[in-house]
């Protein structure tokens, strides 16, 4: 038996290379959104963030020029609370989209309240406020949120102690 080496003497012509580089090009830009929806990309408008500092926590949500803030300060908070399956109730003032709710709502339950929501998130941090009002938000998911109310009641409870 013998054994002869092939070897291929195919040349790609240039209308190969460029359909090649065509196809490269096409799956390298669906990588590119997948990673960059993946990554929350475009969650940056609408979504809910938070900041905090000694004296009060902050959160805002909306499209730029129409950002809302609500601002909750711990000398003026009575209470957190955890709270699920909150009846929104309705919008007075804001802004009512499927990413964010914010602004002044009412409801049964509070009365006129102030809001900063993630449309997605369906469990609240309740901020019952000194003057009778109340603040209600929730951050970056139901597990988040649940978890922001003891952490923020505890801030409250260590700021009154001293």
């Amino acid at each position: 038996m013998s054994t002869r080496n092939k070897t291929n003497t195919h040349t790609e012509t240039p209308y190969e290379a460029f359909k090649k580089s065509q196809r490269s090009w096409m799956i390298s830009a669906v990588i590119i959104i997948a990673v960059a929806l993946f990554m929350g990309f475009g969650r940056g408008k609408g979504a809910v963030d938070f900041s905090s500092s000694d004296e009060s926590i902050s959160l805002s949500a909306g499209e730029e020029g129409q950002k809302y803030t609500l601002t909750v300060r711990y000398d003026e908070t009575k209470s957190f609370t955890f709270v699920e399956d909150l009846d929104l109730g309705t919008m007075v003032e804001g802004q009512d989209t499927d990413k964010y709710k914010t602004g002044t709502w009412e409801n049964d339950s509070y009365g006129t309240y102030l809001l900063c929501a993630n449309g997605d998130v369906k469990c609240y941090v309740v901020a019952e406020m000194t003057d009778g009002t109340y603040k209600v938000f929730n951050y970056e998911s139901a597990d988040t949120t649940e978890n922001l109310a003891p952490a923020l009641q505890e801030e409250l409870e260590r700021q009154k102690a001293e």
